[in-house]
């Protein structure tokens, strides 16, 4: 009721009487407000989604429960049920978007990245990045995804590499024999064939190390 009577009485203001400082004022503030009210529909619906509400309606999911209700496209509504995920695994998103510091495009863009095991680190700096135009957060989370996902796939290049190099054989004293070739041979063959054996999880057996040429 109290939203309703806000609206109403903004409906009511004669904007060719305002000026145009006045103007651009009243702009904001909506806009602002909207996002506010953009937050609240994405708590309401993940709490629909949650409660499947869709389900006992007869819907195929959550996403086409809602575009039937509110009268949009599937489209749209998936949109806002990605929102609300994004708001609900990212707090931080939401109060940015309550205080008007971030925008509803923003958060969408940020909902690709909130996901990533990473986020959670990078949390405050990846949100501050996102306080300018969507073109810009694009560029900036796509850069920040390039640099880590460098990492995991600098991870799987070493492991590649292992497994080239290194044969592991289980012999018939609960051990394992650790075949290196000429290229990984050494302490830092045996080390690195070591890390492997673990990352593989072969349990209670210990590397027993030999080069081959």
């Amino acid at each position: 009721a109290e939203l309703t009577s806000a609206l109403d009485a903004c409906a009511a203001v004669d904007l060719n009487a305002l000026s145009g400082a006045d103007v651009a004022a009243m702009l904001i503030d909506l806009r602002a407000a909207s996002n506010r009210l953009e937050v609240e529909i994405a708590r309401v619906v993940r709490a629909a989604d949650q409660a499947e509400l869709w389900r006992s309606a007869g819907a195929t999911s959550m996403e086409v429960w809602l575009a039937g209700e509110t009268h949009t496209t599937v489209r749209t509504a998936r949109d806002q049920v990605r929102l609300a995920g994004t708001l609900a695994a990212a707090p931080l998103v939401a109060e940015k978007m309550r205080s008007g510091e971030l925008s509803v495009d923003n958060a969408r863009l940020l909902g690709a990245v909130v996901g990533h095991e990473a986020f959670a680190d990078g949390a405050v700096g990846l949100v501050e990045l996102a306080g300018g135009a969507p073109r810009d957060t694009k560029r900036e989370l796509e850069r920040w995804l390039a640099t880590v996902d460098s990492q995991g796939e600098s991870a799987r290049e070493v492991a590649l590499r292992l497994k080239r190099y290194l044969q592991l054989t289980p012999n018939g004293d609960g051990m394992v024999d650790l075949l290196i070739t000429s290229a990984w041979s050494g302490i830092h063959g045996f080390h690195s064939g070591r890390m492997f054996i673990i990352s593989s999880g072969v349990p209670g057996r210990a590397p027993h190390a030999r080069a081959q040429r």
